[in-house]
């Protein structure tokens, strides 16, 4: 026979565990993926790190381009599709040091793995050694 004392501790882990189960089942569902970022990085003659960043944004196929110093050079995100499609492109952002990204809108099959890099540019010359890592997101 159980003793009172028993009986209490055994309604009150049977309180808590349900309260578990409660909160484990009102857990959602993952949500879309956030943006990914990219960024230049530096080069011996000059450029530090962080000058130029491009973006993916999953939801609605946007891409931003920022210019992040004032220093003549422009900025480009070279972009391809590595699963799910095909596809590949530059987007530049010669307009000068902003605050703000210049955005392009895109149309990927739902998916597709949108592969993509920033690098630094001038006059049409893309600097590779400037190029950052790439970064992956699916659309």
């Amino acid at each position: 026979m159980l003793t009172a004392r028993l009986r209490n501790a055994l309604g009150a882990s049977a309180v808590v565990l349900g309260l578990v189960g409660v909160t484990v089942a009102s857990v959602s569902p993952a949500t879309a993926a956030d943006k990914a970022y990219a960024w230049t990085k530096a080069a011996h003659w000059g450029p530090k790190a962080n000058d130029g960043s491009g973006y993916f944004q999953p939801e609605g196929e946007i891409f931003g381009v920022r210019d992040n110093r004032e220093d003549g050079r422009g900025v480009v995100l070279e972009w391809s599709i590595t699963s799910g499609g095909s596809g590949e492109g530059q987007l530049w952002n010669t307009s000068g040091y902003s605050t703000s990204y210049k955005t392009f809108d895109k149309s990927f099959p739902e998916g597709a793995v949108v592969h993509f890099h920033v690098c630094l540019t001038n006059n049409g010359t893309i600097y590779a050694d400037t190029c950052g890592a790439y970064a992956d997101v699916v659309a």
